[in-house]
């Protein structure tokens, strides 16, 4: 994961939990499937790259969301705040974080240019499950 000059290198087992939880999300996200399923399969994911917190699965899932970035700053908030639900993120994956929060907040912006069903069904989730999928084939 890069972040301005900065990375992460990921052990194994974060690289696989990370790309579950991007493809438990988008298929939450999307609606397919076992919605409960999907929520029980990121909970697992963010105990696995260590996460504390009451509402794990409504963390990452607004984290990887477009949807609630709009609102939240129509109303003068942080598209970020979700991350006050978590009691615990491991410090070595606070960069990783950031650079998700700063991707998404691009991805954001740049799709508001979009009609908005186009909008509604888009999600850093949705962009990355290809890759993610790839990742948990190796």
């Amino acid at each position: 994961m890069l972040d301005w000059g900065g990375f992460l290198l990921l052990k194994r087992h974060e690289r696989l939990n990370m790309c579950g939880l991007i493809v438990a999300v988008d298929h939450h996200l999307s609606g397919t499937g076992d919605r409960q399923a999907h929520v029980e399969a990121i909970k697992k994911s963010m105990r696995a790259l260590k996460f504390e917190g009451t509402d794990l699965a409504e963390v990452a899932i607004q984290l990887f969301s477009l949807r609630t970035d709009a609102e939240a700053v129509a109303q003068g908030g942080d598209p970020l705040a979700c991350l006050s639900g978590l009691d615990v993120m491991p410090a070595h994956m606070a960069p990783m974080v950031r650079a998700i929060g700063i991707i998404r907040g691009m991805l954001s912006g740049a799709s508001q240019q979009l009609p908005d069903e186009m909008r509604h069904q888009m999600s850093l989730a949705a962009l990355w499950r290809p890759f993610a999928e790839q990742g948990l084939r190796r």
